[in-house]
């Protein structure tokens, strides 16, 4: 999977569902990466219907149960039907048709070659739908279209099929904007505050910092130095905060002495969390606020307790070049791979 960020990672995996660029190794194909899911019980990855362009040869790839109930003939009807009609919108100017996408760094994992799939089960494919096409390198975008144009509603690769389980352990990678998923948490912990804040005025005048962090337009402290007290954490070191199993809980503390708050975060049931921090004023007659947030069941009801004291859990902030960050930050998904990250802190000016 590629991922900006650990808190995208568990989202995806808690929900099963498409999106999130997950992927699957065929290692007895010389490593050929295709895309895939994880199943509803984590225990292995399932293909999704796709057609993958080969110098060795063209291919298909589906789940294996898929093939054997509706027979490799049927599950081509179906296809190849639907991938035609979607090439046709496509050609007549439906560019939603068929979404292309680069997707440079591949070859670090195995082959790569460009391929066109859908997020669908094949029992869901039917008219109008949409196809999503990947490749590494954006010249690749025309092979793709001339290898569609090939194809018709009665191309058939083969009647035989190769079975295999899927990985239970697949590759992960991270890219991204970190100041991006803070900039985010910033805006989770403005509008928690918002909520909980009797007497505190909470907007872009008294928190002028945090707000132009949000809007893009200036970043108050060194990035380094902001980067090095503010991130993602071992799950362990939140155990203090006790987030239920279905729900969220962020943490607000006020430093009236420097004028700073600082807010940890424990997401999907304590499983990913850390610590951000940005400065404000406080008027409220508390120093530390807990909000525990349901994300299941049918209470979706925000819980707020009240400490006079400052109550905060020591954390170490886990760093972003860490090699073993993923496993650190977000052990429940174990075993997973952090193949490569990279990061990066774009340059910040103030607005004047």
């Amino acid at each position: 999977m590629i991922t900006c960020s650990p808190l995208q990672l568990i989202d995806y995996r808690l929900r099963m569902t498409k999106g999130g660029n997950w992927y699957d190794i065929d290692h007895d194909n010389d490593n050929l990466v295709f895309e895939a899911y994880p199943d509803s019980n984590q225990s292995t990855w399932t293909a999704w219907p796709q057609i993958i362009f080969c110098d060795r040869g063209t291919q298909i790839r589906g789940d294996h149960e898929e093939f054997e109930r509706i027979g490799v003939e049927g599950w081509q009807d179906l296809f190849f039907a639907s991938l035609c009609a979607a090439y046709e919108r496509f050609k007549a100017g439906d560019k939603r048709a068929i979404l292309f996408f680069p997707n440079p760094g591949m070859s670090a994992y195995g082959r790569y070659p460009p391929r066109v799939f859908a997020e669908k089960s094949i029992r869901d494919f039917g008219p109008r739908m949409r196809f999503l096409a990947r490749y590494e390198e954006r010249s690749q975008r025309d092979s793709i279209l001339a290898e569609l144009g090939k194809l018709t509603p009665k191309t058939r690769l083969g009647t035989t099929m190769r079975t295999a389980t899927g990985s239970s352990a697949p590759g992960a990678r991270m890219r991204g904007d970190a100041i991006t998923t803070y900039r985010a948490l910033t805006k989770i912990a403005i509008n928690a505050l918002a909520h909980c804040c009797e007497k505190t005025a909470v907007d872009r005048y008294e928190f002028r910092d945090a707000v132009r962090l949000i809007q893009l337009r200036s970043l108050w402290t060194e990035p380094k130095r902001y980067l090095a007290r503010c991130g993602f954490v071992r799950p362990v070191e939140l155990r203090p905060l006790a987030c239920p199993e279905n729900a969220h809980v962020l943490h607000l503390c006020h430093y009236a002495g420097a004028q700073l708050w600082q807010m940890y975060f424990a997401f999907f049931g304590g499983a990913v969390g850390g610590r951000i921090e940005f400065p404000g004023p406080s008027q409220e007659d508390w120093a530390s606020v807990t909000m525990t947030a349901p994300f299941r069941g049918a209470c979706r009801s925000w819980k707020c307790t009240h400490y006079q004291d400052i109550v905060a859990p020591q954390v170490d902030v886990v760093a972003w070049n860490d090699e073993a960050f993923l496993r650190k930050v977000v052990p429940s998904v174990a075993p997973v791979l952090r193949e490569s990250g990279e990061l990066t802190i774009r340059p910040y000016r103030r607005a004047r």
